[in-house]
C-alpha cells in the first residue's frame, strides 16, 4: 500500500488532461434512489452513509450498496464523526459492525471513509478517548484498518474535510489517509481543484494534492429525487480506490458450484454461486482485469482440440466476460502474473520428448503465442506457481512426491527454494499468500478436505489448519 499511495502522490497532484470521473455521496434524505439512472447519467463512483456516533444507522445503506454496485456504480461506505460523544474506538467497532458486510474484496467496493467535520455538530472538543482531533481520526483509522485486516481486508481509509476547516482539526499525522476536500469554490470539476481558492489552509498531503473533491452540495441527478453532494475523482481511474483482499482464501468448486470462504478457518462458504455446467473439469481463479479480486475461470476443449477459457470479473452466477483460445488438449492449465502488472493471464505445460516439463506464458487474455517459453521440472512432477519472492511477478515450482523446487525467474535453470512438505502420496498441493505479506507460500489439501497451510517455503509443521469442502472438489484459492 505504501507503493501505492507513493504512485497516487505523485500521479494526482497536478491536473488531469482526460475527463475526471464523476461521483456522488448520498444518505437517507436522498429518498429512494433509482441506481441505473444514476449510472445512465455518467455517475461512475458513489458514498453512501453507514452511519453516525455510536446512535445513528441509515437505514438506506444496504439498499444504496447493493442496488449500486448492481447498476455498475462503484459503492463506498461513510461514518460521519461525532468525537465529542465517542471514543474512535466505539465509534470505528460501531460503524464496522454495520457495514462491515458491505465492505468487500469484490472490485466494486471503495476505501471506508471518516466524515470529519464536527463543525456542523458545533462541537469544537475536547474529544472523547483523544487528547486532539488530529489523535481521534488517527486512532480511527488505526481501528477500521484492524478490523478490517481481521477479515483479510487491506484498507486504507478516505478523510473526508472540509478545506477550510483542514487547518483546525488535522496535523501531518493524518496524511497518511485519502483525502477527500470539500471545497464549493465555483471552480471547474473537470479542470479545477479543491484549493484553487484555498492556496493557504492547511494540506498535510503537500501542496495541491487532492484525490477526491466534494464541489457542490446542490446538484441533481437523475435517479436520486433530492439534490444531492456532488464529487469528482482526481484521475480517470478507482483502481487504487478499491478495497481488496490482503490474503488469499479458500475456494472449492464441485461443478458447477463455487463455494468461496472469506477466512482461513473451518466453516460455511461466504459467498457461493454457479459458474459452468456439471460436465466442467477445469477451474482457475485469477486477477483478470487488475482490480485485486480473484474471479473464476472454465476452461473446456473445442472440437478442434484447442483449450477454450471462459473468464468472468465476478463472483458471481453470470456469463464470460473474457473468451479465447490457448493451448491444447493435454496441456496443464495455469495461471498467474508473468509480467508482474496486477493482471493474471494464461499458460500451459506440456511435457516435451525429453521428458522435461515445458511453460507456455502468455502476458494478456487473448488468443496468440506465448510471451515466455522455457523447460522446468521433470514429467510426473506436479507444476505450481507462486510469487516466492515477494516482487509481484509468478514463477514456477514442481512438487514432486513431497520435495518441492521453486524458482523466482520465469526461465530454465535450477530451483532457487528447495524443501519437504506433505507426505508426497496422497497430499495435494496448493499455493497461496496465506498471510498478507506479498509471498505466496506452500500449502496442501489432506485427507480430502483439511487445508494444511505454511507461512514460509521451508520444511516444518503447518502454521494454519482448517477444513474445508468435500472430497473431490477441486480446490482453488481467491482474494
Amino acid at each position: 500500500m505504501a507503493a501505492i499511495a507513493a504512485t497516487l502522490t505523485l500521479a494526482m497532484t497536478g491536473h488531469q488532461a482526460q475527463a475526471r470521473l464523476t461521483g456522488v455521496d448520498v444518505y437517507a434524505s436522498n429518498g429512494t434512489i433509482t441506481w441505473s439512472s444514476v449510472h445512465s447519467a455518467g455517475i461512475s463512483f458513489a458514498f453512501a452513509k453507514a452511519t453516525q456516533g455510536n446512535y445513528y444507522e441509515d437505514a438506506n445503506m444496504a439498499a444504496n450498496m447493493n442496488n449500486g454496485k448492481a447498476a455498475g456504480v462503484i459503492m463506498g461506505v461513510y461514518d460521519l464523526a461525532d468525537p465529542e460523544a465517542c471514543s474512535p474506538s466505539t465509534e470505528a467497532n460501531y460503524f464496522w459492525s454495520y457495514a462491515q458486510n458491505y465492505i468487500k474484496a469484490d472490485g466494486q467496493t471503495i476505501m471506508p471513509v471518516l466524515d470529519f467535520e464536527p463543525q456542523t455538530l458545533d462541537e469544537s472538543g475536547p474529544w472523547n478517548g483523544a487528547s486532539t482531533s488530529s489523535e481521534w481520526i488517527s486512532d480511527w483509522c488505526a481501528d477500521v484498518q484492524s478490523l478490517a485486516a481481521a477479515q483479510g481486508l487491506d484498507v486504507t481509509p478516505i478523510l473526508y474535510i472540509s478545506a477550510g476547516w483542514t487547518g483546525t482539526w488535522l496535523t501531518s499525522a493524518n496524511a497518511n489517509m485519502i483525502p477527500w476536500i470539500a471545497a464549493y469554490n465555483g471552480f471547474s470539476p473537470q479542470t479545477g481543484s479543491p484549493w484553487d481558492d484555498n492556496t493557504g489552509d492547511y494540506q498535510p498531503w503537500g501542496t495541491g494534492v487532492w484525490d477526491l473533491w466534494q464541489y457542490s452540495s446542490s446538484g441533481s441527478v437523475s435517479g436520486i429525487p433530492t439534490t444531492c453532494d456532488e464529487d469528482v475523482l482526481n484521475g480517470t481511474s478507482l483502481s487504487p480506490y478499491i478495497v481488496f483482499s490482503s490474503f488469499n482464501k479458500p475456494a472449492a468448486v464441485s461443478a458447477p458450484t463455487w463455494n468461496l470462504r472469506n477466512t482461513l478457518t473451518t466453516g460455511s462458504a461466504t459467498i457461493s454461486f454457479s459458474y459452468g455446467t456439471s460436465s466442467d473439469t477445469m477451474f482457475v481463479m485469477g486477477d483478470w482485469d487488475g482490480n485485486g479480486s480473484m474471479t473464476p475461470g472454465l476452461i473446456r476443449t473445442n472440437t478442434s482440440g484447442q483449450l477454450v477459457w471462459y473468464l468472468r470479473n465476478e463472483n458471481s452466477s453470470g456469463g464470460d466476460d473474457i473468451t479465447f483460445t490457448y493451448g491444447r488438449a493435454g496441456n496443464i492449465p495455469i495461471v498467474g502474473d508473468w509480467d508482474g502488472n496486477g493482471t493474471f493471464t494464461p499458460g500451459v505445460v506440456t511435457t516435451n520428448t525429453s521428458g522435461q516439463l515445458v511453460w507456455e506464458l502468455r502476458n494478456e487474455n487473448s488468443s496468440g503465442g506465448a510471451d515466455i517459453t522455457f523447460t522446468y521440472g521433470r514429467m510426473g512432477n506436479t507444476p505450481i506457481v507462486g510469487d516466492w519472492d515477494g516482487n509481484g511477478t509468478f514463477t514456477p515450482g514442481v512438487v514432486s512426491g513431497n520435495s518441492w523446487e521453486l524458482r523466482n525467474e520465469n526461465s530454465s535453470g535450477v530451483a532457487d527454494i528447495t524443501f519437504g512438505y506433505g507426505n508426497g502420496t496422497t497430499d495435494i498441493p496448493i499455493t497461496g499468500d496465506w498471510d498478507g505479506n506479498g509471498t505466496w507460500t506452500c500449502g496442501v489439501i489432506h485427507n480430502g478436505n483439511t487445508w494444511e497451510l505454511r507461512n514460509e517455503n521451508s520444511s516444518g509443521n503447518a502454521d494454519i489448519t482448517f477444513g474445508y469442502g468435500g472430497s473431490g472438489n477441486k480446490f482453488l484459492v481467491w482474494r
